[in-house]
């Protein structure tokens, strides 16, 4: 074989405790060299040798490995279904966007691929050094936030006992080494071969970076809520499963949780400004690959895109403060809107829900902004609460129920017909149940 395991590598995993909760960042090993065209290189495939090599590091796992995620690019995902078959586990491999097409690094797509015209190319490696004086090439992610993203998101998807395996690319995995080591980077480092990537090694509150003869301890980043991280969140959102296309829209609601905790449901909401931009938004997802999983509500038509569920407002809302004027938790009510005439990120932050995050209360607003649906907006304050970490709010949880207790009989049968057909998971049920006994009782 030309390639082996890096022997660095191989010593940092023999010293790995059971129990200890660890990262591996991964390039995906032996593949030919990229063609010219973007689709073919997509599709690019690990060689023979590539195979066995990744089945010689799953050797190495076995008993350990606990986690497999990967870019949804064909060598990785053969990557990591090699490490498996050598670890002899089996494991689903959960595709990450943070890993690949496009990847947490990039922010705009169409911006990047925009410079190659100057010569300026992703593969070239010339654009480490601007990233580090913070005056990134247009269409990169800005090294603060991604970094800080990045880690968090590794650490959160990470089991918390054993290796959990990311499988990716060297320009992911460089953006990630920049983060860490800075201009020691720079000056003394190249970016991982094939199989070779960076070992993270977290505690509650520190991660150790190994990668090749260096190693550094920091403290685990903490995220923000912010305008400015709220508009490169969404942006790269966006990005990610549109690839810029220009239709008007906001991005609010659930996906801007992972602000709040570093760990993303994969869920994102989108809301047209009209049905013109709907039906641009609709054909970008079908282009990109996105496979349409119907109307599962009558809100929302809904796509899977490598994992993530994306939902389309079949209602036009306006702009982002329109369509936060509808929102029943302060916390739900942070977004961002694209104003393609202007090429402009517009981001908003409800004060309230800068309030709920320092009190750590998940609170609904009052008077109720969607009364009709308020079962539905308790059972989304209860999950709120449940994947945030924070105290239900229960003054706000009480005047909900009196409101319901005090419709008339008409109208509480209605309210219920209205959560049988919202509800996620009906999780609701016995409590209205419970409530309604008592009302009959009386």
């Amino acid at each position: 074989m030309r390639y082996t395991i890096p022997s660095w590598m191989k010593a940092v995993l023999e010293e790995i405790l059971p129990g200890e909760q660890v990262a591996i960042l991964l390039r995906h090993s032996v593949r030919e060299k990229i063609p010219e065209r973007p689709l073919e290189a997509f599709h690019l495939p690990i060689t023979s040798e590539g195979i066995q090599l990744a089945r010689e590091l799953g050797k190495l796992l076995r008993g350990k490995l606990s986690r497999l995620y990967s870019s949804p690019v064909l060598r990785c995902l053969q990557t990591a279904g090699a490490v498996a078959a050598g670890a002899n586990v089996l494991l689903p491999i959960q595709k990450d966007l943070f890993l690949g097409h496009h990847g947490i690094h990039i922010l705009d797509l169409p911006k990047l691929l925009a410079l190659q015209k100057e010569g300026k190319t992703i593969t070239s490696y010339q654009w480490l050094s601007p990233l580090l004086q913070n005056t990134p090439w247009e269409g990169l992610m800005p090294l603060p936030f991604g970094g800080t993203a990045f880690l968090a998101h590794l650490y959160k998807k990470s089991s918390p006992q054993g290796i959990s395996l990311f499988c990716s690319h060297d320009s992911v995995i460089s953006f990630l080494l920049l983060y860490v080591f800075q201009d020691l980077f720079l000056e003394k480092m190249t970016p991982p071969k094939f199989l070779e990537g960076v070992i993270c090694l977290f505690t509650r509150e520190k991660a150790k970076i190994f990668y090749r003869d260096w190693q550094k301890e920091i403290s685990l980043p903490s995220l923000n809520l912010s305008e400015e991280s709220v508009r490169l969140w969404g942006h790269w959102l966006a990005n990610t499963v549109l690839s810029g296309e220009k239709a008007r829209y906001t991005i609010a609601g659930g996906a801007f949780k992972f602000l709040l905790t570093g760990d993303f449901s994969t869920d994102i909401d989108i809301w047209p400004y009209s049905s013109q931009d709907r039906e641009k938004i609709c054909k970008a997802l079908y282009q990109n690959g996105a496979i349409p999983l119907g109307a599962n509500s009558p809100f929302f038509e809904t796509f899977d895109y490598h994992g993530w569920i994306v939902e389309v407002s079949l209602q036009e809302k306006g702009s982002v403060e329109d369509v936060i004027s509808h929102f029943d938790l302060p916390l739900a009510s942070i977004g961002v809107e694209y104003i393609p005439e202007q090429d402009q990120w517009k981001s908003w932050i409800h004060p309230l829900a800068k309030r709920d995050l320092q009190d750590r209360q998940v609170r609904l607003f009052s008077p109720f902004p969607n009364s009709d649906y308020l079962l539905t907006s308790l059972e989304r304050q209860e999950r709120y609460a449940k994947e945030l970490g924070f105290q239900k709010c229960l003054e706000s949880e009480k005047k909900a129920w009196e409101f319901f207790c005090s419709r008339p009989p008409s109208k509480r049968q209605q309210m219920v017909e209205l959560y049988l057909l919202t509800s996620r998971d009906f999780s609701l049920l016995p409590k209205i149940q419970q409530v309604l006994g008592n009302i009959a009782w009386q």
